[in-house]
């Protein structure tokens, strides 16, 4: 019994260790990559210093508002979750009270049965009846009827006091839901205002790029940023290996064509379409749609980027395994942080105007072993 045991134990330990070997694994490269993104984050915040004053107000102001809108959004959501809850207790309370109604009906009615029984004292019953059997279930009668009369006033004052907690439970319910729309007023008021100084900060942004040469020189800067962001993100890949699990779909190479669009909207600018001044092209594809418009990730994957890139805004980039990235840019809110994994059609962003646009747009890229590739033939062709 003992060596069977022993054998048993062995067998499930074998198994145990390489599944813990390998969490704690993950969680070390998890902890690297974090890391390595942390590093970037200080030396792109370290080269900011020496760009304009606009540039650096710019990337505080829209963090502020990426703030905002995420506390909103849980407002929103929790104020939802608030007016469900207070239509439930209603409900309940609509049906415990016309419960309480049948109920006071049914105690009325057995009341004036008793009355009327009790007009015949039980001395002259006992002298009309000539039967002692007919005697004995009278009383039997009288002794069940008066035990269901005072259980249906024990469940009628148990409904009472359950109709007052809930009524007191709404009250509660009323009150939290009155300070978080007070609390959201709030937070919209604040976010108004902020916007109204990011648009005087963009209006600063643009009078500072007067003429072409300064339009090419801060297209080759972003373009610089993001390239210095894809090889942190390489090299992180390098340390850590790949930490994406494969999907149960098949592989991101496997899946060109069949890929969800990340939003919905009208493709305003095409791969490859000129950027502006100079020899600059889109490296992606811009897709024009609502401000605040949710933002899906289009293939299973970890996050490797969340943070505020100049030109970009706030930029989500999805690491998909086998050298396939997917970017995300202009957000207005990060819902996902460096080394949280995601699902395909999962929310990761809002549509937004961050990185000094005017117009609310998501930038959208594939990327492949680091180099952009046309985004539209790996996404489900539009009817």
């Amino acid at each position: 019994m003992t060596n069977k045991f022993l054998l048993r134990s062995i067998i499930i330990l074998t198994f145990l260790f390489p599944q813990i070997s390998m969490a704690d694994d993950a969680q070390e490269k998890l902890k690297v990559l974090r890391k390595d993104m942390q590093e970037l984050t200080k030396k792109l915040n370290n080269d900011r210093g020496k760009q304009t004053k606009v540039q650096s107000e710019l990337r505080e102001q829209e963090l502020e508002i990426n703030s905002i809108t995420k506390e909103l959004q849980e407002l929103n959501d929790e104020i939802a979750a608030q007016i469900i809850k207070l239509k439930k207790q209603q409900e309940t309370e609509a049906a415990v009270t016309q419960t309480i109604q049948k109920n006071q009906q049914k105690l009325a009615d057995s009341i004036k049965a008793l009355h009327a029984a009790g007009q015949q004292p039980d001395l002259k019953l006992l002298f009309n009846q000539e039967n002692p059997s007919e005697l004995r279930r009278l009383f039997t009668y009288y002794h069940y009827f008066n035990d269901a009369l005072q259980k249906q006033i024990l469940e009628l004052s148990a409904e009472h006091a359950e109709l007052a907690a809930l009524s007191e439970e709404i009250e509660t319910t009323k009150k939290t839901l009155e300070a978080e729309r007070a609390m959201q007023l709030k937070e919209q008021e604040n976010l108004k205002e902020q916007k109204e100084k990011r648009n005087e900060l963009l209006n600063e942004l643009e009078k500072s790029i007067t003429n072409k040469d300064k339009e090419l020189k801060e297209l080759k800067a972003r373009e610089e940023e993001l390239q210095r962001v894809l090889a942190a993100v390489e090299q992180a890949q390098n340390e850590t290996g790949d930490l994406v699990l494969p999907p149960t779909t098949g592989t991101f190479a496997q899946s060109r064509g069949k890929l969800p669009w990340p939003t919905k909207g009208i493709v305003e600018h095409t791969f490859g379409s000129s950027q502006g001044a100079g020899p600059s092209k889109y490296d992606g594809i811009v897709i024009g749609a609502p401000a605040g418009q949710p933002v899906y990730a289009v293939f299973p994957g970890r996050v490797v980027y969340a943070d505020w890139l100049r030109g970009f805004g706030l930029l989500v980039i999805i690491d998909h395994g086998n050298k396939y990235m997917s970017l995300y840019a202009h957000s207005n809110t990060l819902f996902k942080q460096v080394g949280d994994r995601v699902q395909a059609g999962e929310k990761i962003t809002l549509v937004g105007t961050t990185g000094g646009l005017r117009q609310p747009a998501l930038y959208f890229e594939i990327r492949q072993n680091g180099k952009a590739i046309n985004p539209q033939p790996w996404l489900v062709p539009k009817k």
